[in-house]
């Protein structure tokens, strides 16, 4: 059954594409909550609005030509300030600046790549859900890539997406809980689509690349179209079978049976080239829990958190520079 999606844009022609061929009529009547997404986003011009049906969860979707400021960062603090979600909400930025991954690592744009920002409100107990809905973004973007190219991807442990052994795509997720239960989970997606950024390599990124590069011919408003499809069938298994998605995870992951090494979270703060430190831990990945945790086995207790990197990329690096671990960001 398909319900209306109404769809804000500040740029009717660009947004007509991620509608297929749907043909909707475009009006500057916004209501209330329409002026409240604009406005959090921080955006200068006034948009258009349009609605379409849609079978997807999506009851908003924003298109944006240039982001001001992290979409995911400027819907978080407006949730934060009491600002009340009216059902689940997606935001495409054609390009932007503040993007980030996790730990505010800085996260490349460049136009033609795919810089989403998706919030959704559960109102669940928050222990239920919170590991799978670090998965979610991995999975549906697994998901998309399989749907429309010919590449198989898989996801490294906790939230990259690789195509080989080359990052393709970078997932977060943040959670907002009230007491015990999740009212509102925002999750950011940059992925390369057309373009490849230059990245300086490191034993966590030793490389990056884009669908493109790897012989893609999908577009982005294509590719995007199959994300919000997979994010929103994805978020529906998770609120019936959270486990159906775990199982998904660990059927798509890259780590387990590979030999690895771990550091501390701040890694890239704590000191670069010769001052790198020792890593934390080292070992083959046995098993990936329910909570995301990493069975290794020479480790007395289960890895919750930490920077991965594999020991086979370690010891290419070592041989090419000749020094220990680097790790610029």
């Amino acid at each position: 059954m398909k319900d209306d999606m109404r769809l804000l844009s500040d740029t009717t022609e660009c947004a007509q594409a991620f509608l297929g061929t749907s043909q909707p009529e475009w009006t500057p009547h916004l209501n209330a909550h329409d002026h409240a997404v604009w406005n959090a986003l921080g955006m200068a011009t006034e948009p258009l609005v349009a609605e379409v049906a849609t079978d997807t969860a999506w009851q908003r979707l924003v298109v944006v030509t240039d982001a001001p400021s992290s979409q995911l960062d400027a819907l978080g603090a407006a949730l934060g300030q009491g600002w009340a979600l009216d059902g689940s909400l997606a935001c495409v930025a054609l390009d932007g600046r503040g993007f980030h991954g996790q730990r505010r690592r800085e996260w490349a744009t460049q136009t033609g790549n795919l810089f989403l920002t998706a919030v959704f409100a559960p109102q669940r107990t928050a222990s239920k859900l919170l590991a799978s809905l670090v998965m979610l973004p991995a999975v549906a973007l697994v998901d998309a890539i399989r749907e429309t190219t010919h590449l198989d991807p898989s996801i490294k442990w906790v939230n990259d997406v690789l195509i080989g052994e080359s990052k393709v795509a970078g997932v977060l997720t943040a959670t907002q809980c009230k007491g015990e239960l999740l009212e509102t989970a925002l999750i950011g997606i940059g992925a390369n689509v057309l373009c490849t950024p230059e990245v300086p390599p490191t034993v966590f990124v030793p490389s990056v690349t884009s669908l493109r590069e790897q012989g893609a011919s999908t577009t982005l408003p294509a590719f995007t179209q199959a994300v919000l499809a997979s994010l929103s069938r994805r978020y529906r298994q998770l609120l019936v079978d959270p486990f159906g998605l775990y199982s998904a995870y660990c059927a798509c992951s890259c780590v387990l049976g590979r030999e690895v090494s771990l550091w501390d979270e701040n890694i890239d703060a704590l000191g670069h080239g010769d001052q790198c430190p020792e890593p934390l831990v080292c070992g083959v990945v046995d098993a990936i829990a329910p909570d995301l945790s990493l069975t290794l086995s020479n480790a007395d207790t289960p890895v919750t958190r930490g920077r991965l990197a594999f020991q086979s990329v370690c010891r290419d690096l070592d041989n090419r520079t000749k020094k220990p671990h680097g790790v610029r960001e």
